[in-house]
C-alpha cells in the first residue's frame, strides 16, 4: 500500500513558503534604494524617467535682507548624535518659522519618506533630518502627508556637494509624491554657509534651485507661505511652488498609498 508522509510534505511546503519569502525580500531589496546610498546611475535614471530638469531660480526683486549673524557650532560626532540634534532643533526654531507650523524632528521615522517615484523603477526609502508641518502635535503617521517643508542637515566639513545635492532632490522628490496636492519646499544647510532651496515650477518640469546666504535664508523661511499676490520680492515661483500632481500627475497616474 503506498503512503504519504504528510508530516515531510508539511515541512517541504513550510521550507517552500520561507524560500518565497526570502526571495520576495531580496527582490524588495534590489528594488529599494536609500536616499543616503544614491549613485549617479539611480540619480540620473530617476530625472531622466520623470523629465526633470533642475534651474538656477532667478531672483529679481532681491530685497534688503536683515543681517543674520546667528552661527551653528556643530559637535565632534555624526549630524544624527543626539547632542547635535537638540542643538540644530534649538537654531531652527529661532529663524522665525510661520507660527502656523510646527518643526518635527524626522531623524527617528527611518521610513518617513519611503514612495515609488512612478514611472522610475526603484523605490525610495530614508528620512529627512526635519520637517516643517501644517500639523500640530504631530506623530510619524500624520508627519508622513502632512509635510510643507523639508531640511536636510549636513555638517559645515561635510564637502561631499555632489552627493549631497543628489540626496536633496530625491528627498525633495519623495516628499512631494507623498504631499502630491502640495508645493513643498525643500532645505539643504549646514547652517552656516550653505543654505539650499528646492521646489518645483508651475507649468514645467523645473525643479528650482536657490543657493541662499544665511539672512536671505532666514527672509525665505519667514516668508515661505506668503500669499504670492501680495509681494513680488521672493525667487521666481517660490510663492506659487507647484505640488507633484501639478507637473508629475499625468505621468504617475492618481496618487496611490505609499504606506
Amino acid at each position: 500500500m503506498f503512503c504519504i508522509n504528510t508530516f515531510s510534505i508539511s515541512n517541504f511546503q513550510l521550507a517552500v513558503q520561507a524560500l518565497s519569502q526570502e526571495l520576495a525580500a531580496l527582490r524588495d531589496k534590489d528594488d529599494t534604494v536609500a536616499f543616503s546610498n544614491v549613485t549617479s546611475t539611480v540619480f540620473n535614471e530617476v530625472m531622466t524617467s520623470l523629465d526633470i530638469e533642475q534651474v538656477a531660480a532667478p531672483w529679481q526683486n532681491r530685497p534688503p535682507c536683515p543681517q543674520c549673524d546667528m552661527t551653528f557650532e556643530w559637535g565632534a560626532a555624526k549630524e544624527d548624535n543626539t547632542e547635535n540634534r537638540k542643538g540644530y532643533m534649538a537654531y531652527l526654531k529661532e529663524l522665525g518659522f510661520p507660527d502656523s507650523v510646527c518643526l518635527f524632528d524626522a531623524l527617528n521615522a527611518k521610513e518617513l519618506l519611503e514612495t515609488d517615484l512612478p514611472p522610475t523603477k526603484p523605490r525610495m526609502k530614508g528620512s529627512i533630518g526635519v520637517v516643517v508641518l501644517a500639523a500640530h502635535n504631530p506623530n510619524i503617521s500624520t508627519a508622513k502627508h502632512s509635510i510643507l517643508m523639508g531640511i536636510e542637515l549636513k555638517k559645515d566639513k561635510n564637502q561631499e556637494q555632489d552627493k549631497i545635492q543628489k540626496q536633496a532632490v530625491l528627498q525633495h522628490c519623495a516628499a512631494s509624491r507623498l504631499n502630491h496636492t502640495t508645493g513643498v519646499l525643500t532645505l539643504m544647510t549646514d547652517l552656516n554657509d550653505r543654505w539650499h532651496f528646492y521646489w518645483f515650477k508651475q507649468e514645467s518640469r523645473h525643479l528650482m534651485k536657490l543657493e541662499a546666504s544665511r539672512s536671505e535664508a532666514v527672509y525665505l523661511i519667514k516668508h515661505f507661505l506668503d500669499d504670492p499676490s501680495e509681494n513680488d520680492s521672493f525667487p521666481e515661483s517660490f510663492l506659487t511652488r507647484a505640488p507633484w500632481d501639478s507637473i508629475l500627475g499625468s505621468m504617475s497616474g492618481e496618487m496611490k498609498s505609499s504606506g
